[in-house]
Order: structure tokens, then sequence, then C-alpha cells
């Protein structure tokens, strides 16, 4: 249920809507399988190894608890912005929240 090859990554990129926050950019486009799958990129700029992987684990856990609410199933690729080295878990599920009520309005 996750995005790891580099072409499924550039795919996205090019034709995928974009959703911006304080935290991150969200990549969104609907798919044509039966569940949503998440792609994640941190940027040696965000901080240490520990603090990239932390705003991973704690990226991919929201996604986990909000799979089942996402429809229609889309993939999902998050660019972290240096602003959520700062932010808690709550923060960030949110804005990640917020970006998907977004990203539905804007497909009405």
């Amino acid at each position: 249920m996750r995005l790891r090859k580099r072409s499924q990554f550039l795919s996205l990129y090019s034709d995928a809507d974009r959703i911006h926050t304080p935290f991150f950019v969200l990549f969104l486009r609907a798919n044509s399988l039966p569940h949503s799958r998440l792609g994640v990129t941190v940027s040696k700029k965000i901080g240490k190894p520990v603090i990239r992987n932390r705003i991973k684990r704690r990226l991919r856990e929201i996604f986990r608890q909000d799979q089942m609410n996402i429809q229609p199933p889309c993939d999902v690729v998050v660019n972290v912005k240096r602003q959520a080295s700062q932010a808690g878990f709550q923060q960030l599920r949110e804005s990640f929240d917020q970006a998907l009520r977004r990203w539905r309005q804007k497909r009405e």
C-alpha cells in the first residue's frame, strides 16, 4: 500500500493535483485500485536521519488511520517542508486531514 518506485513518484509529480499546507505538499491522483497508496519524501534539508524518520513514521501512521476514509482511493505523495520538523503529531494530522478535504472539494 506504498509507493516505492521512482517511476511512480515521477508520474504523480507530472499529472497529480497539488495541495500546499504549511508542513508539506500533497500530490494526489485517483487510482483504479480498491485502496489508497502513500509515498513520502523527506529531503536532507529537513534535518538529521532521526528527525526525517520520525516525520515519515508519523505520516505513515496518519495515513494508516485515515486510509479507509480516503474516498475515492488515490495515490498520495507527501513532500515534507522544513516546518514539519517542529510540528507535533496532532498538527501534522490536522494539516493532512485539511488537505484531503480541500482535494475532495477541488474534485467536485
